[in-house]
Parts: structure tokens; sequence; C-alpha cells
């Protein structure tokens, strides 16, 4: 089946390479999951057949979003051949790299599904601890939040000792800068209602390092419940992070939050 891509940009500011439409809108799924990705050519392809799996096992109706953050490899080729098989699989893309909170952001205002997932190329954080975060949602939370540092959670393959150390003080660091109630407000895998998806979609506006912070002061803000689910996590140790470029930035994020934060608590 052939795609095509449209030139047209929606309002968050992604152009879209989909199946031309049907006549009749096909109604709106359970759940959406996005799937940010920049030069992930090497770790998409898998992330995407478990994904897959995953959804055919719970026969779930749902849709993917992958969302390409201005890939300069193989990321949007992988996605159209695997889109080929993949009915359910969208793809949206940025013309230039704006960062994983920008791609997050534009899968969550196009997402139709009732629930809306967010999770990791390489996932980091299996795509089957979603049950978990769906149950969590179930029983009553607005947003929740896959968690390494919550009870029952799993680290069957920590990250190296420098990036743990590094993690350690960001945490501290935002816990006391913009406190939300989640002690791991970074791990790769969360869940909304749509409406709340939608509402942190036109409200947002970090675009890198510390998006998943922002997302959470603004549904503290509001009022929301949050849980925070403890999930099974495996290091990928092909993460290309850099903590000497990423900590200036992602310091300068979490003092721009809490501005913001105490400005809407006025």
């Amino acid at each position: 089946m052939g795609f095509e891509s449209r030139s047209a940009q929606g309002r968050s500011g992604a152009s879209s390479v989909r199946r031309a439409p049907a006549r009749k809108a096909a109604p709106a799924p359970f759940l959406s999951v996005i799937v940010p990705a920049h030069n992930e050519e090497l770790r998409l392809g898998r992330g995407l057949r478990k994904i897959q799996q995953y959804l055919r096992s719970r026969r779930c109706d749902a849709e993917v979003i992958v969302v390409d953050d201005g890939s300069t490899d193989k990321t949007v080729a992988i996605a159209q051949a695997h889109a080929e098989w993949f009915p359910e699989l969208t793809i949206l893309r940025h013309a230039s790299n704006r960062g994983k909170g920008a791609a997050v952001r534009s899968g969550m205002a196009r997402a139709r599904g009732s629930i809306v997932i967010f999770t990791d190329a390489d996932l980091s954080a299996p795509i089957e601890e979603a049950d978990r975060l769906l149950q969590a949602l179930a029983d009553g939370a607005v947003v929740a939040v896959g968690s390494r540092c919550a009870a029952q959670a799993r680290v069957e393959c920590p990250q190296p000792a420098v990036r743990r150390l590094a993690g350690a003080v960001f945490r501290w660091l935002a816990a006391r800068l913009v406190p939300t109630g989640v002690r791991d407000p970074q791990c790769g895998l969360k869940a909304f209602r749509r409406d709340a998806a939608h509402d942190l979609a036109r409200s947002s506006r970090v675009d890198r390092w510390a998006f998943d912070l922002e997302l959470l002061a603004l549904a503290r803000n509001r009022g929301w419940r949050i849980a925070e689910v403890g999930v099974r996590w495996l290091d990928d140790r092909g993460s290309r992070l850099s903590l000497l470029t990423a900590a200036p930035a992602m310091l300068f994020e979490l003092w721009s939050i809490r501005r913001r934060c105490r400005r809407m608590e006025l």
C-alpha cells in the first residue's frame, strides 16, 4: 500500500506521512502510542515490532504515532517500511530537529485515543509495562508515570555509574526547584487521559531535556492525580545523551519551569 507525504503543517508544526484518507473517518481508538524518534535507525524497527506484538496480544484498538524529529539517517524510511504491514502506524515529521519534548507534544496534539502513551524508541521500559500504567488510570489517575524508583520497580540492567550519579543530582535539583511529588520524572514511559494529553500539548513549552518535568509540573498545578508506577527497566547503552552538553541546558530549563509555575500560582 502506497504512502504520500503531506507538506501542510498542522497546529503542532509537524507534517505527516500517512495513508490516503478513507471516505469515512475511522472511530477513535482506545490507545494512542507515541514514539519520538531522532536518528533512531538502529533501534526503531525493533521497537515498532515489539509494540505491534504488544497491541496484537492485548487485542487493543490502537494507533501508533512515530514523530520523526528532523532525523538525518534512515529513521523515516524504516518507519515507512514498517507502515506497509503495520496499518495502525502514522508518521509525523519535523523538518528540523526541535527536541524530544517538541516531538512528544506534536504526537500528543494529534493523538485520538482515549488513553495516550509515549515511550522511548529503545523501549528501555518494555512496552508490556504499559499495562501497569493503564491500570493506574483505570483506578482514577489522570497521569501515570513509569518509575525506576517506585515500589515494584525492577532495574535489570542499570546505567553506568556516571549516568546514575547525574540522574540522582538532577532528581535532587528537580525536587527542590520544581516539586511534582514524582521521584523519577524522566523514565521514558508515561500515560495520560486524552483530554489531559491535549491540554498539556497546548500548554507545554519546553522542547528538550526537562520536558517531562514540565508536563508533570503543569499536571500538578491543575490538581490532577498523578500515579507513579514501578516498572521493569533495562538501560540501553546506545544512548547518545551527552552529560557535558545536556547539564547546562537542563538547569536552564528547570529554572524556566520554576519561574513559569510560580507565575501560574500567583
